[in-house]
């Protein structure tokens, strides 16, 4: 079941890639972008999410410097690539401890593996409202 959701979520982020390979330069609309970022922002700050509302604030000066809609599709996609890479790696480190069999570090590796898929889910979405963005 988890390789399973595993390689469902590889599939999206690729699915990602390749539509972001695809799509034509979009037209700028910053403040709205920047918008949705501030209330995510609040929403994380609000939930305690501190990796989120790190992740978000970033996002935020980005597009308050860098308002073009290339280079934040650029950017989404390097950081759905590290998610994925950590994700790749959270599932290699899993195995080892399946393989190893101790109980402890596969129920550690496995909640680290979770957290680092809920992450690329995340940049994943991210990502997509950029490429759907107009």
């Amino acid at each position: 079941m988890k390789r399973h959701t595993m390689a469902l979520l590889l599939s999206g982020a690729a699915l990602c890639f390749t539509a972001a390979a695809s799509a034509e330069e979009l037209s700028a609309d910053c403040q709205a972008r920047a918008d949705d970022v501030q209330q995510q922002l609040d929403e994380a700050q609000a939930a305690g999410e501190e990796g989120r509302v790190t992740d978000l604030e970033g996002v935020l000066n980005n597009i308050q410097q860098h308002c073009n809609d290339e280079e934040a599709i650029i950017d989404a996609e390097d950081r759905v690539r590290a998610g994925l890479e950590d994700v790749q790696q959270q599932q290699a480190d899993l195995d080892e401890a399946i393989a190893d069999g101790d109980p402890e570090a596969i129920d550690q590796k496995r909640d680290e593996l979770e957290a680092a898929a809920g992450d690329l889910e995340q940049r994943s979405a991210e990502l997509k409202a950029l490429q759907t963005n107009d």
